[in-house]
């Protein structure tokens, strides 16, 4: 058996959403980490995904990863960024602000979490 595969999304506030096994974490910025010392992500919060909800969020990351249109080279504000890692090696990239992409991202992890 091989490494586990650990998913990252971090999005154009920092805010971060971690996959490992079926397990979706979300891991927001803070007054106190953000750029303007005020914008709060919320609550931290963790859930247990099904199989078909794990498969759907591995996809949409990975169907991004392999969209060159939607990536830039660099990290700016408004630009979200994946990481995918199993074992040493990790995959990245940064999505481009404003992409639809990043919406729908946004949108299937949000669901999860509620």
């Amino acid at each position: 058996m091989g490494p586990d595969v650990v998913y990252q999304y971090v999005d154009g506030n920092r805010n971060l959403y971690t996959l490992r096994g079926s397990t979706l974490t979300y891991d927001p910025v803070q007054p106190v980490d953000s750029s303007t010392g005020t914008y709060s992500g919320g609550e931290p919060k963790t859930v247990m995904l099904t199989t078909q909800e794990k498969q759907s969020v591995i996809q949409i990351l990975e169907r991004a990863m392999s969209n060159k249109q939607d990536q830039v080279e660099n990290r700016e504000k408004g630009t979200s960024a994946i990481t995918i890692s199993s074992g040493t090696k990790q995959q990245y990239c940064i999505l481009r602000r404003g992409s639809t992409t990043i919406a729908e991202i946004e949108s299937l992890l949000n669901d999860h979490l509620r």
